[in-house]
């Protein structure tokens, strides 16, 4: 069910194979880039931006996230942006969905 006030749409994309996205990141990995913390710091910012506008959810505190975490990079993804969150006063929850979790991402999200 959407937000009163919100008009969600379904757009149809293409996506990219886990192979295509490793060749295309291997670069920036390679040279040390930290595309991780990037992928957290954006998803943080945009969850926070959604969290504060009054058309998708009412202001009635800070707001809450429940994080589904899978097994891999994309989990750690969301614990780094879990963390941001929580330092700025927002309810973070976490729940495990795969066999493992990233473990410097949980330290970060339980900190």
């Amino acid at each position: 069910m959407a937000s009163p006030g919100y008009r969600g749409s379904v757009v149809p994309m293409d996506g990219y194979g886990g192979d295509q996205v490793r060749a295309a990141e291997r670069p920036h990995l390679e040279a040390g880039e930290p595309l991780m913390q990037r992928a957290a710091d954006g998803l943080a910012r945009i969850v926070g931006e959604l969290l504060d506008d009054p058309a998708v959810r009412p202001q009635d505190g800070p707001g809450s996230v429940l994080l589904l975490v899978g097994s891999g990079d994309n989990g750690g993804d969301a614990l780094f942006a879990g963390a941001r969150l929580a330092s700025d006063g927002r309810h973070v929850a976490v729940l495990r969905v795969g066999s493992r979790v990233h473990e410097a991402g949980l330290a970060a999200a339980l900190d």
